[in-house]
């Protein structure tokens, strides 16, 4: 299996006799080659950072194996399942505890200081009852509170427009959130504040 994406490349190999998942950043012509080498090098090495830091924060993702600054890529644990778009999809109603579950990571996430940058229910894979958080490329380490207000309405928008008839997928998303991140209250105002914005501009 091989995905290209407009970031990345993702192909299935074998790593030391474990089913694993190579994603390497693709090169854009647009730019000098050093400094598009120099840029994924350093986006490859944040994403593996933000993987390995979310893990020990309780959020589960992948192990990450290895990493190749040069290639710009890495080799990560491959997670069985299907995406949580597609389970709500084909499950409706039913997935909304997985949903909530996706909350309580994200919320586990803004706790540790973290934010996903691209949470979608694309990039959370379901494993039995368990949802799983994948491509962080997008995530900031050292996140404030703008930050995770952001995060949280990108999901909002997200959920939306992947699944226009279940606005209940959202509403149980915020209630795993609300368990898991002590201040929830001040990224839901935050969140307020930037969807006022976003009106206006």
């Amino acid at each position: 299996m091989r995905e290209r994406g407009a970031e990345a490349v993702v192909s299935r190999e074998t790593y030391m006799g474990r089913d694993a998942v190579r994603k390497r950043r693709v090169p854009k012509g647009y730019r000098h080659p050093d400094l598009d080498a120099s840029l994924n090098s350093r986006r490859m090495r944040n994403e593996a950072r933000l993987l390995r830091d979310a893990r020990s924060a309780g959020v589960r993702t992948p192990i990450v194996y290895d990493v190749d600054p040069r290639d710009a890529s890495i080799v990560m644990e491959a997670i069985p399942g299907r995406s949580l778009k597609k389970t709500i999809d084909s499950m409706g109603r039913d997935a909304e505890s997985l949903c909530e579950s996706l909350g309580e990571s994200i919320g586990l996430l803004h706790s540790a200081g973290m934010t996903h940058g691209d949470p979608t229910t694309s990039n959370a894979i379901v494993n039995g009852a368990s949802v799983w958080l994948i491509d962080f490329s997008m995530g900031i380490p050292a996140a404030g509170i703008e930050d995770m207000g952001v995060d949280v309405h990108l999901l909002e928008r997200a959920m939306a427009s992947a699944h226009p008839d279940a606005p209940w997928a959202f509403e149980a998303a915020m209630r795993g959130y609300g368990r898991t991140m002590a201040d929830s209250a001040k990224v839901i105002d935050k969140v307020t504040e930037i969807r006022s914005r976003a009106r206006y501009t």
